[in-house]
């Protein structure tokens, strides 16, 4: 029985250092992708910390002096993922005011979806479509092949964008709406395209979109060009003179230093705050859903609806948004939450 025991406090101790690790990891703001991914699981670390921190304090030896040292570290560690999360899980002000369904001249409706380019069970989308109606559909990761399967959509949306890719880095857009000064950007990549265009809602008021699909963090690349391509957005967002949507599937989650930097810059505002993780990747799998699509807006845009993400055939979910101009839609006004204005992250060797 002690030799249980000694062994269960050792493991304990262990993992217990682990999360930690983890927590010193996501504090700095280093290129290496291996150091980065551990922002996406902040939810999942935090909750095994926790417990963790439960089971050290019921079967370690506090009469020992590291073992006060060690849970004390661990609760500021738990105490920390609490505090960086608790936009996400507490009853804060919601940095997207909601908004009553007051003027439909002035409303849009918007579905979002990294449709998964070997994903090839189409249906289950189209009827996602079908059921939601939405005014703009974005696609990501639309080959030549879906692009073709989409077909039913250039039917019921008079105005589109096609942008299909072999790459994973296809986007496509389909808009109820009239679209003008529309361009195909390349910020990083020079096969990782976003899409720019100019919406004229019924009201003829004008809201600037932007779709995008930056790189993941993987071994193969470095994170900072993909940084870069959002904050290179975020610039151009600071600097519209018309209300702002930017969607899609940015790769990196809203607690991130890119995604924090990217909303000081851009000014642009964050459905999830005061509401909830809203999780969208991977949909296979709950216990490791993170929350990696997202709708950016800025103050002129509030909320009327948002749904909870939406399953169909992807490995990501979709996000479905009813969003309206309120007041001045010429007005734009920063977060309270945001008050820095970061440059740009120097290119690393």
């Amino acid at each position: 029985m002690d030799l249980l025991v000694n062994v269960l406090r050792k493991a304990l101790a262990c993992l217990g250092i682990l999360c930690v690790i983890t927590v010193l990891f996501s504090l700095t703001a280093r290129d290496q992708w291996w150091i980065r991914v551990f922002d996406y699981p902040r939810l999942q670390i935090a909750l095994f910390s926790l417990a963790v921190l439960g089971l050290s304090a019921i079967f370690l030896d506090w009469k020992q002096g590291w073992t006060r040292i060690y849970l004390a570290v661990l609760l500021a560690a738990v105490l920390w993922q609490g505090y960086v999360l608790h936009p996400y899980f507490l009853p804060v002000q919601p940095e997207v005011p909601d908004h009553a369904l007051t003027d439909p001249q002035r409303t849009f409706r918007l579905l979002s979806a990294n449709v998964l380019i070997k994903n090839h069970d189409v249906p289950p989308f189209l009827a996602l479509v079908e059921e939601h109606d939405p005014d703009l559909v974005l696609t990501i990761e639309t080959d030549s092949w879906w692009t073709e399967q989409l077909a039913p959509l250039r039917q019921r949306y008079a105005y589109h964008i096609e942008q299909p890719q072999e790459n994973n880095y296809g986007i496509n857009l389909y808009s109820r709406f009239p679209l003008s000064a529309t361009e195909i950007i390349y910020f990083q990549h020079n096969d990782t395209p976003s899409i720019y265009t100019v919406i004229t809602l019924p009201s003829g008021e004008e809201v600037e979109f932007y779709g995008i699909h930056p790189r993941p963090p993987l071994p193969s690349d470095a994170t900072t060009p993909a940084d870069r391509e959002l904050l290179k957005v975020a610039q151009r967002a600071q600097g519209a003179k018309r209300p702002v949507v930017v969607a899609g599937d940015f790769n990196d989650v809203p607690w991130s230093y890119t995604m924090e930097k990217f909303q000081a810059i851009s000014q642009l505002r964050n459905f999830r705050v005061g509401r909830g993780f809203y999780n969208t990747f991977e949909a296979r799998n709950p216990i490791l859903r993170v929350p990696i699509d997202h709708i950016f807006t800025s103050a002129a845009i509030e909320l009327v609806e948002i749904s909870q993400p939406l399953r169909f055939s992807s490995d990501h979910l979709a996000l479905f948004a009813v969003l309206t101009l309120a007041g001045d839609a010429e007005r734009e006004v920063a977060p309270a939450r945001r008050t820095q204005s970061p440059s740009l992250p120097e290119q690393k060797p």
